[in-house]
């Protein structure tokens, strides 16, 4: 697999959106020939941040979310929810102004049968999460279980999830852990183990509360000057 940039993406916008926006002038110009995922006057493609990790393993979904919020803020792309489902999150993105990236597109279109993408088409995240588990799981979730020492919530719905990050995820998450215990020593006052999972909490910051210290002022032997 071979993944290339436009040179002047990447001067302007970065050198991994540059990565991404090729991917994206790929996808929304299939569903713009198919006359596919057409709102509000935009052609739009979607992923989830664990599929687009298969396809680029070098980043992490970490490294994903920060790329496509670059470009959403550097006004290259627009987020949307078109989604059948309301529970299903994925999120849309379609390019800000199509004229820019889709003008010069050349796109191979030779693979889609009868103007079809089901052979090719993204990767819906209610999918993902089933498709994208980790054949060997690293670290086991006995070992974070044990570890995070908080035993709430559904330990099989918590293994469930503990097994469908990646094995980068999984390694941040127990080197992490020791330091947020040491942080949060109280166990009550500590993320319940499924806010921690879900909100990749392994990813925050550690920040340590500064020891305070009580000074006692002996005000019998304090000299007052000028006294």
């Amino acid at each position: 697999m071979e993944h290339s940039f436009d040179i002047e993406h990447a001067k302007k916008y970065g050198l991994e959106e540059a990565i991404l926006i090729g991917n994206m002038r790929h996808w929304i110009t299939k569903n713009k020939a198919n006359r596919k995922h057409v709102y509000d006057g935009r052609v739009w493609t979607y992923n989830s941040h664990k599929a687009f990790v298969e396809i680029y393993p070098y980043w992490n979904e970490h490294k994903i979310r920060r790329i496509l919020d670059s470009l959403v803020e550097q006004e290259v792309l627009v987020k949307g929810n078109y989604n059948k489902m309301s529970y299903d999150r994925t999120t849309w993105y379609a390019f800000k102004d199509e004229s820019m990236f889709l003008q010069n597109s050349q796109i191979e279109l030779a693979d889609l049968p009868n103007g079809s993408d089901e052979i090719a088409r993204p990767i819906p995240v209610i999918n993902t999460i089933i498709n994208t588990v980790n054949k060997h799981i690293n670290i086991s979730f006995s070992e974070f279980w044990d570890l995070y020492d908080k035993k709430v919530g559904s330990r099989s719905k918590l293994e469930k999830k503990w097994n469908s990050l990646t094995n980068e995820q999984r390694e941040i998450s127990m080197k992490h852990i020791p330091k947020y215990k040491t942080s949060q020593p109280d166990k009550k006052f500590r993320k319940n183990p499924e806010t921690y999972l879900n909100n990749e909490s392994f990813y925050d910051e550690i920040i340590m509360e500064q020891p305070r210290y009580n000074q006692q002022i002996d005000t019998k032997n304090v000299k007052i000057k000028g006294l």
